[in-house]
């Protein structure tokens, strides 16, 4: 392609929710570098001054950047909306292997009538749900819907070459869909990017097969090919260009420096809490065995407050206890959750990692995030929690690595915690496995962000 041709060239991103501008930078970055016109669209919370902020700063960096609101079903009664909420309850159903809880956590989107039926699987219903013929008649009714004209016209005025789509989220209201289907009605290529380790287990449907889908790695192959029945050979693998950051130069703050900010002693280990989204609710019985183990050890307890609403009770009820005597002498590293997209929030991120002798977390990415920064990771397999642990289809890729210290009891965790202060893990080599396989198969000096853009640029040939 010429220098003029990329000039000219337009490629449109749609992702859910401005937050998820974050994912997405080293990609939209990587674009612009190579000299094409990115537009992004968010279809939620783009307004907020917390989220905008890194979004107009990137826009006044690259002139060739755009952004927008996109479009996506938002209305109960939306057919639409009621046929990929079955779809995405179906898919979480279907594997015998996977818990219930995941299939749970939809059924609140259903029609109002049929959720007490189907968490208590009345008339057999989830039986029906799961059945070839139900499947059939939701794949019918895909066929027959219609795309958006509001996107159709949409798409026409902003005349994108190529279309880049994000993962979908549990409740269908993410934008993926509808923007797809309206993409292949238009003749323009269309790719589906998966934005998260857990999207293809955990979360929804792949409701309308791209032309390309770009996955992390062979595992997410066989997830795909497996759970959302997408033909291998549109399959590309690109690595996870959401940890690309991590991968650059950073140079941490003076230790010094950090612990007189926020009132840590310099000279004492710090330990890092990793704190999880409220799935499973306030994580207080998780924090009080962290608690125990260290108890008389000497440590300083840093938790880094998950970036969730702060009015959500569960997160409430948190913030008591982090204020609450029993957690005097913890430090909440920022006040409040926050994402890591701006340079000061990523910077404190790695600084409070850096500046920790390990860190410790039910399962959320911040574990990956962690090992890329270069320190332990610890978790306890608590039975309360051991359905997004040992159970979790994405967790488990990362606890059958070996790159954690894993532990199952308080009196374990003292003992990883005691080991840690004074000597390394022994399981570096297992991390950098880890982050080969999972993170960048094409190569650990290859970014993510550079396999995806190239992907995309073949894509325009791709259709048939």
């Amino acid at each position: 392609m010429t220098a003029n041709t990329k000039n000219n060239f337009k490629i449109l991103i749609v992702v859910e929710e401005g937050k998820h501008f974050i994912y997405y930078k080293s990609v939209a970055e990587e674009l612009l570098c190579r000299g094409y016109n990115v537009s992004m669209f968010f279809a939620k919370r783009s307004e907020e001054e917390c989220i905008l902020l890194p979004i107009t700063q990137f826009k006044q960096r690259y002139q060739k950047f755009e952004f927008g609101k996109a479009f996506s079903p938002v209305s109960f009664l939306n057919t639409v909306l009621v046929k990929r909420r079955f779809a995405t309850y179906r898919h979480l159903l279907l594997p015998r292997e996977r818990p219930r809880f995941f299939s749970d956590r939809v059924i609140i989107y259903l029609p109002f009538f049929l959720r007490f039926a189907a968490r208590h699987n009345l008339f057999y219903i989830n039986s029906f749900i799961k059945s070839g013929i139900f499947g059939k008649w939701l794949g019918y009714v895909e066929e027959k819907i219609p795309p958006e004209k509001k996107i159709i016209a949409q798409l026409r005025s902003v005349g994108p070459d190529v279309l880049l789509a994000a993962t979908g989220d549990l409740s269908s209201t993410s934008p993926e869909s509808n923007y797809l289907k309206a993409a292949k009605v238009l003749g323009i290529p269309c790719a589906l990017s998966v934005m998260s380790w857990d999207n293809l287990q955990t979360k929804g449907a792949i409701q309308i097969i791209p032309d390309v889908l770009l996955v992390w790695n062979e595992m997410q192959v066989e997830e795909a090919t497996k759970y959302h029945q997408v033909p291998r050979d549109i399959i590309r693998i690109t690595g996870a260009f959401f940890f690309d950051q991590w991968f650059l130069t950073h140079k941490p703050s003076r230790r010094e420096e950090f612990c007189t900010r926020y009132g840590l002693d310099p000279g004492k280990p710090i330990l890092t809490y990793l704190s999880s989204s409220g799935i499973f609710g306030d994580e207080i019985e998780y924090l009080r065995k962290i608690y125990k183990a260290i108890e008389g050890l000497d440590i300083q307890l840093v938790v880094r407050p998950y970036p969730v609403n702060g009015k959500k009770l569960y997160n409430k009820r948190r913030h008591k206890f982090y204020n609450s005597p029993e957690s005097a002498g913890v430090t909440l590293i920022p006040g409040r959750g926050s994402l890591p997209n701006t340079e000061d929030a990523a910077q404190l991120f790695y600084d409070t990692i850096y500046h920790s002798f390990a860190y410790i977390g039910i399962g959320n990415t911040g574990m990956i995030d962690g090992l890329l920064i270069g320190r332990p990771g610890i978790t306890l397999i608590d039975e309360y929690y051991n359905d997004i642990q040992s159970k979790s289809p994405h967790f488990k890729h990362l606890i059958s690595s070996g790159a954690l210290n894993i532990t199952k009891d308080v009196g374990g965790l003292r003992n990883i915690i005691k080991d840690l202060q004074t000597s390394k893990d022994g399981l570096e080599s297992k991390r950098r496995e880890f982050i080969g396989q999972y993170l960048r198969p094409r190569g650990i000096q290859i970014s993510a962000a550079k396999c995806l853009a190239d992907e995309l640029e073949k894509v325009t040939g791709n259709r048939k």
